[in-house]
């Protein structure tokens, strides 16, 4: 109000309105939003009221709309206030992953978190490519529902989607999770008694499920896991009881997870299978008998495979001569175009490193030195049929066994 108009009378009678009104002097109203509170949920329309809503025993909607969770804990993360965010926040933490920050909510039973219409209506999206969108982390009696989430960009080397860590009692309903840093759903460390609902479980690099460490049961019914490169991972724990009933799978998961042992399938859709050459140790390596080398004798120098395809990565796609528990999807080989290389998982070490060269005798073969374990063989083919895929494969020859690898294009 400008001066010239002000006299004691109004003033005390704007004052008074002002007071019961809700609204500052000199700042007119106030806008913050408050969480609007039906019965027992509380409604909330950003991803800070979120964070603040979660606690034993709440029921949280969240309001329609497309959120960014990376837009709110920045403000934290790059100022460095995390940690004095986790030191007020009891049930919820910002923690560190390998290119940015994620969120755990830790601590609480008993909750809901459900989006307010259908589930392609809310939206939740993390930033960083290896981190999770959203972990639970003893968290009993979970039940989440209606919502998509997902990554901006996929990852490689880690991060899920949704992540259930120690949780005892998981209702997962009408859920999208897609593109993440290599997992749809992870349920880890002691988690157990978990339910999936027709829900989607798409476009991963990995594998729509990572399940290790769990028990008890997790079942899902009438779910879609489909578009992803692989089918993720599960060691077959003899103290958990995984199911699947009328889900649909598709290429990749279909290669992972129609062999896999203990495991119950219902009702199942199933897509193609790769498939992958005939290996005959008699084979003499000619083209134009099924499969053809993908390189010619002079071809494998160091220099020419950089101009080929600079460095490449392979993934274990079935082990035909190792133990029927082993897992090939876990073997992975990094050839480098300066002749070293990194072979994972295969032995008892993380990574073992090698040199490669071409084979003197063969120029279908690859030597592979290690330091500890000798040397490896690993023939390289082509398949000629454009019915099989992918095209480019390697057969991993060592003493413990033999590893049909497919280049991870």
């Amino acid at each position: 109000m400008k001066k010239k108009r002000l006299q004691l009378a109004c003033a005390a009678l704007a004052l008074c309105v002002a007071v019961l009104s809700g609204c500052t002097s000199g700042g007119g109203a106030d806008t913050t939003k408050k969480p609007k509170v039906s019965g027992n949920a509380v409604t909330v329309s950003s991803m800070e009221e979120l964070l603040e809503a979660f606690k034993p025993g709440a029921e949280i909607v969240l309001a329609k709309g497309d959120y960014n969770l990376t837009d709110y804990i920045n403000d934290f993360w790059l100022a460095d206030e995390a940690a004095s965010f986790n030191a007020e926040h009891e049930y919820v933490e910002i923690r560190d992953c390998y290119d940015g920050a994620e969120v755990a909510v830790k601590n609480v039973a008993n909750v809901t978190l459900r989006g307010a219409g259908d589930t392609e209506e809310t939206e939740i999206v993390i930033e960083p490519r290896y981190a999770t969108v959203l972990t639970f982390e003893k968290c009993d009696n979970l039940k989440v529902s209606n919502l998509t989430m997902g990554h901006t960009e996929t990852g490689e080397c880690s991060g899920s989607v949704l992540a259930l860590s120690a949780c005892d009692g998981a209702e997962l309903r009408d859920l999208d999770l897609y593109g993440c840093g290599v997992i749809g759903l992870e349920c880890s460390n002691g988690t157990q008694n978990v339910t999936v609902y027709d829900s989607t479980i798409r476009d991963c690099s990995w594998g729509p499920l990572d399940v290790y460490d769990a028990t008890g049961k997790i079942e899902l019914y009438d779910c879609s896991l489909t578009g992803s490169y692989g089918g993720g991972y599960f060691n077959g724990e003899s103290r958990l009881q995984l199911a699947f009933h009328n889900c649909v799978f598709g290429e990749g998961e279909t290669d992972y997870w129609m062999f896999t042992e203990g495991v119950d399938f219902e009702d199942c859709d199933w897509s193609d299978l790769y498939g992958y050459p005939d290996y005959e140790d008699d084979y003499d390596y000619e083209e134009g008998e099924g499969m053809e080398v993908v390189f010619d004798a002079d071809a494998l120098t160091p220099e020419e495979f950089d101009g080929l395809s600079s460095d490449t990565m392979w993934t274990g796609y079935a082990a035909p001569d190792m133990p029927p528990d082993t897992d090939p999807s876990m073997f992975v080989l990094e050839l480098r175009a300066n002749g070293t290389g990194v072979l994972y998982g295969y032995f008892d070490d993380y990574a073992v490193p090698f040199l490669w060269e071409k084979n003197a005798q063969n120029p279908a073969k690859l030597d592979l030195t290690t330091s500890h374990n000798g040397t490896l063989q690993v023939t390289t083919y082509e398949a000629e049929s454009d019915t099989v895929s992918p095209e480019e494969w390697l057969y991993l020859e060592a003493s413990e066994g033999a590893v049909w690898m497919f280049l991870n294009a």
